[in-house]
């Protein structure tokens, strides 16, 4: 009972950070598409946008499982794990393509593994809930 309600009060604040995630997303995704557009190559551009969809994606993904109904033990981990994932990823591409510090393109594929850490975790926490709903 006592993770459920913990879970429970985690779900607002996930809301509000995957909401202040996509609200950055599209006005990075602006940058890219017009401030940028003329000072980077066109394989920086690629890199950018790259960042902003993975953003927006997994932004989405929180705020919807966010503001569900009932929430499966485990979601409010899955979602953090994803939002972490998103921000680890597209931030150190956005670091990367503007910024002279070359080495955060090794945080990239941290993030990448958060992410799918988040997926594999969203995975299980579903099949659990459909075992019990079975």
């Amino acid at each position: 009972m006592a993770s459920q309600v913990l879970g429970d009060m985690a779900f607002p604040r996930l809301a509000l950070a995957a909401s202040l995630f996509a609200g950055a997303g599209v006005a990075l995704g602006a940058l890219g598409a017009h401030a940028l557009s003329d000072s980077l190559s066109a394989s920086q551009l690629e890199t950018f946008a790259v960042a902003v969809r993975y953003q927006m994606w997994h932004a989405i993904v929180v705020l919807a499982i966010s503001m569900s109904g009932p929430k499966p033990r485990g979601a409010a981990i899955a979602c953090s794990l994803l939002l972490l994932g998103a921000a680890l990823f597209s931030g150190s591409l956005y670091a990367f393509v503007l910024l002279p510090i070359r080495w955060v393109v090794y945080v990239t594929p941290v993030g990448g593994v958060v992410m799918i850490a988040g997926w594999v975790a969203l995975a299980i926490v579903l099949v659990k809930y459909i075992r019990t709903r079975v």
